[in-house]
């Protein structure tokens, strides 16, 4: 599957190069993260290259408990999210990047002149609907479908020095660019996001913040090692560390290669490391 972020692309691109030097068939399928979880139970879609905990831990596991899908293991990498700031905006709300800061000065984030609420720039992933509401925040939400948005905005909001909160994650290219902070929220916990009694809010869940060392796996659908055993060991070879997915996306998203392009780029940098993924993966095939 294809989601809406520039890495999850160019690694599916890189995984569909390898399955074809093993003369395995594959189509691509665009599939909405939000969505994904409903095709992969159903087999709709068989592969998802980066799974990140900090926004798909639930629904990850709990198809994972239901034996919907399979765990095919981590990348090196380690990843965070959350909500993000330009340094520039630090002085202009003291307290930053302490949570509470925000309700003090929410207005400055606010994208006109009339409006009380400052504004928050989400991608097509997570539930900052409901930290908001757990955590009382004085915020609307603006949604974007994909990261190339964001970055646009970013980009316009940073050469003008306007205030931005935004979500934000690593690894990417942009905080190599652009400098900032995440927003520091209470600790995260799984219980946060499953159990509304945990936390400094008893009546509403994710009253805490994204984990700060998070995961990033792989999943395939259960049915995947019965239709080829090979394609599944290559998916659990697959393995993607933070300065190479920072990379990538620095290909994509700052040089403007085509998805397509930076995974043959990378194809052809790194022969020897994908030639002992496939012959670990698949000696006789």
């Amino acid at each position: 599957m294809l989601n809406e972020w520039s890495s999850q692309i160019i690694i599916s691109n890189i995984y569909a190069k390898l399955l074809n030097k093993k003369s395995i068939p594959y189509t691509f399928s665009d599939v909405p993260s939000d969505t994904q979880w409903y095709h992969l139970a159903r087999g709709n879609t068989q592969v998802q290259v980066e799974v990140w905990q900090g926004s798909m831990e639930h629904g990850f596991n709990k198809l994972l408990k239901q034996g919907k899908i399979i765990d095919a293991g981590n990348h090196d990498a380690i990843t965070r999210e959350g909500w993000w700031y330009p340094a520039y905006v630090k002085p202009l709300c003291p307290g930053l990047p302490d949570w509470k800061a925000l309700k003090k000065c929410s207005t400055i984030f606010s994208f006109d002149s009339v409006s009380e609420k400052g504004t928050f720039i989400r991608g097509p992933w997570g539930d900052d609907a409901s930290r908001i509401r757990a955590l009382k925040l004085n915020f609307n939400l603006l949604k974007v479908y994909h990261s190339d948005e964001l970055w646009r905005i970013l980009e316009r909001f940073y050469a003008q020095k306007r205030p931005v909160v935004i979500i934000n994650w690593t690894p990417n290219w942009a905080t190599k660019y652009y400098k900032g902070e995440f927003i520091t929220f209470p600790k995260y916990a799984p219980d946060c996001i499953t159990n509304p009694k945990w936390g400094i809010n008893p009546y509403y869940s994710h009253d805490c913040d994204y984990p700060l060392q998070g995961w990033l796996k792989k999943a395939a659908w259960f049915g995947l090692p019965k239709i080829s055993e090979c394609a599944f060991k290559i998916l659990q070879q697959l393995n993607f560390n933070n300065p190479m997915i920072e990379e990538l996306t620095e290909w994509s998203d700052k040089d403007k290669l085509t998805y397509k392009q930076a995974a043959q780029r990378w194809i052809d940098q790194n022969k020897t490391i994908w030639q002992k993924w496939l012959s670990t993966a698949c000696p006789r095939a």
